[in-house]
């Protein structure tokens, strides 16, 4: 009997990570979506913030 690939057979931790992965990132589009708020009130410090100026792209 071959073994199966995990990836035609998830289970186990293969089973979560794509969901995991997902859910990270919506946490980072959500992290951009909130700094975006503080973009004017650092001041000259906005230069080394870069997570500021990016936009959060839907899937």
């Amino acid at each position: 009997m071959a073994d199966k690939h995990p990836v035609q057979n998830p289970s186990g931790s293969h089973a979560r990570r794509p969901p995991l992965a997902h859910d990270l990132t919506h946490l980072a589009q959500v992290g951009e979506v909130l700094a975006r708020r503080y973009r004017d009130d650092v001041g000259p410090y906005r230069r080394f913030m870069p997570a500021l100026d990016r936009i959060a792209e839907a899937e």
